[in-house]
């Protein structure tokens, strides 16, 4: 059994001290990391705080009044061309062109037919974010149906390295109703 004046003064004054530096150790080893997890525990909630309230406020659009279908007349290739362009110049984003797209599917026997383009644009990439929410919010029913995001280089660079800009092709499902089931396919 231990008593206190087995030890001289000396001897106890250093087994205090290991003691308590044992039990620094200890903490140190224990508490420590405990602590620098926590705290990044507490850095990494509160970026996903802000990563969702980031995807709130970029929420899918409520549905709407919108029209499904446009009239195939003589117009219709004009607005649509009209729409994208204003879509893209809101949004800036730089409309590079289009081109149309053949179906790979044509309905038969009715009056609504899909009609697809390729769009064309260049812009950072958050830019072209807001084009496609701008475009899922628009007036008309349009449906991507292919996506293509490519990173453009930057100007005499060797190694490839990217600018920041990022080229987009965008296929875009459109729909126009027809007088007849075979009718024409508009562009």
């Amino acid at each position: 059994m231990w008593r206190p004046d087995q030890y001289s003064p000396a001897v106890q004054y250093r087994m205090a001290a290991g003691v308590l530096l044992l039990a620094l150790l200890i903490a140190g080893t224990i508490v420590f990391p405990v602590w620098t997890h926590y705290r990044g525990l507490q850095a990494r909630t509160a970026q996903q705080r802000e990563e969702l309230r980031r995807m709130v406020e970029n929420a899918p659009p409520p549905p709407g009044p919108i029209q499904p279908a446009m009239q195939a007349d003589a117009t219709e290739p004009g607005a649509f061309v009209g729409l994208i362009t204003r879509l893209a110049a809101s949004t800036h984003c730089r409309f590079l062109g289009l081109e149309a797209v053949e179906n790979e599917q044509r309905p038969e026997n009715t009056d609504i037919l899909p009609v697809r383009i390729k769009v064309d644009l260049e812009a950072k990439y958050p830019a072209i974010r807001r084009f496609l929410n701008a475009l899922a919010r628009s007036e008309r029913l349009m449906i991507v149906t292919r996506l293509q995001l490519n990173a453009v280089p930057r100007d005499n660079d060797p190694e490839g390295t990217s600018s920041g800009i990022v080229r987009a092709a965008i296929e875009i499902e459109r729909y126009v109703t027809v007088s007849n089931a075979h009718g024409a396919q508009e562009t």
